[in-house]
């Protein structure tokens, strides 16, 4: 390899990826984006279209992400998107429309007139005078500024809607008939006059801060993210509706409820909360209680219950930690383990376990591999058990095939 070579590398063999194949896989990204995170990717797709000299799909790219981030109420990501439209294509109208919208909602008045301008303008050369001027007539409608409300007055008439113009200029000094003073009211589309605009038992500004849409009456009862938890219980419960794990620990929030955990304490899921020596998630996963450290109230902690069949001693019992006579043998496992010191999960169908366990070791140790190798059954291909009605499909199906064998040996 020569100096320059070693100095500034080689050039790769590898072909870069085409450019359709990488704004293909955008496109994708974007439609598997989850709220709030849709228009992101569509600006992405703009710029690197816009980079490989594609300015007509760049403006495309542009276009969706607008109007994703306005669903997502992002109107500054929006405003900062239009303008790179601007930049590329200087006439575009509805862009131009837009940008006036956003400059009223955010009350930049010297701004909000300049785009006036701009868009009547454009729309004139591009002949849609007609749908100029009902967004015009629009935003003078409902803007309380006596300034703009003589520019759109004069848009109007440049627009060859001078009736329109005459009616608008009289709201100049009456006021407009629809007139919302705050702009976020203006910005959301939701009522001034109403606290709860979309009826759904929930106000406006609460909707906002937790994500929701306060014209939509439909998600505070649906499930916007997937996680078995309405708009409404996500609102009470202070954990994100477009988010299925609010505290990123790993458990969805409906899970964690159900569960007895914090969905938006991000530690419970690793701590011992009731110092059964399980952790949050082990809890989870085994259907016990959390908060409970003795599940089934039969006198041993679930931690010690593991659940194997096999009884090692009061610290790996083999027990059921949701049943509390796992045999069914009419006395409780406590009652098994702390009196006796029996192996309670072995139930009739085996001898139980004396106290000397050592004496018996050989015996143990048989029937630890036999019962291990229906609990290594019970686990996916991961290594992770499987739930534990599965597990005790598997132990019953063994139990059950080793019952059978043994009758055919008698007969």
């Amino acid at each position: 390899m020569s100096f320059l070579s070693r100095l500034f590398g080689s050039r790769s063999s590898k072909k870069p990826e085409d450019i359709d194949a990488q704004l293909a896989r955008i496109e994708v990204e974007a439609t598997e984006a989850r709220p709030g995170y849709v228009g992101t990717s569509h600006n992405k797709a703009g710029d690197l279209a816009l980079r490989a000299g594609l300015s007509d799909r760049a403006v495309g790219y542009y276009g969706r992400a607008i109007d994703a981030f306005l669903e997502d109420a992002q109107r500054e990501a929006a405003r900062g998107v239009a303008n790179k439209i601007i930049r590329v294509r200087p006439e575009a109208v509805r862009t131009l429309c837009t940008l006036t919208w956003l400059d009223l909602a955010a009350r930049h008045q010297a701004t909000a007139l300049l785009h006036l301008r701009d868009y009547v303008e454009s729309a004139k050369k591009a002949e849609q005078h007609a749908r100029a001027a009902t967004q015009i007539y629009e935003m003078a409608k409902i803007v309380p500024n006596p300034e703009f409300i003589e520019a759109a007055a004069d848009a109007l008439d440049s627009l060859d809607f001078s009736n329109r113009g005459v009616e608008v200029r009289a709201w100049a000094e009456a006021g407009p008939p629809e007139a919302v003073s705050d702009p976020e009211e203006l910005a959301l589309g939701t009522d001034p006059n109403k606290p709860d605009t979309d009826g759904d038992g929930i106000e406006d500004g609460a909707e906002v801060d937790a994500g929701l849409d306060p014209t939509d009456g439909t998600d505070a009862a649906g499930d916007l993210d997937g996680d078995g938890l309405t708009g409404a219980q996500e609102l009470a419960l202070g954990t994100d509706p477009n988010d299925p794990d609010t505290d990123g620990d790993g458990i969805e929030d409906g899970a964690e409820v159900d569960a007895g955990l914090d969905p938006t304490d991000g530690t419970d899921a690793a701590g011992d909360l009731d110092g059964d020596g399980l952790t949050g998630a082990q809890e989870l996963a085994l259907g016990t209680d959390p908060n409970n450290p003795d599940t089934d109230d039969d006198g041993l902690d679930d931690g010690v219950e593991t659940n194997t069949g096999v009884f090692v001693d009061a610290t790996d019992t083999g027990t059921d930690p949701n049943d509390p006579d796992t045999d069914g043998g009419g006395r409780t496992d406590g009652e098994e383990v702390n009196e006796d010191g029996t192996n309670e999960s072995s139930g009739d169908r085996y001898e139980t376990l004396p106290r000397n366990i050592e004496a018996r070791r050989p015996y143990i140790a048989k029937r630890q591999e036999r019962h291990r190798a229906v609990y290594d059954a019970g686990k996916d291909q991961d290594g992770l058990l499987k739930t534990k009605r599965q597990v005790d499909a598997v132990i019953a199906k063994k139990r059950n095939a080793e019952g059978r064998r043994g009758r055919e040996v008698r007969s």
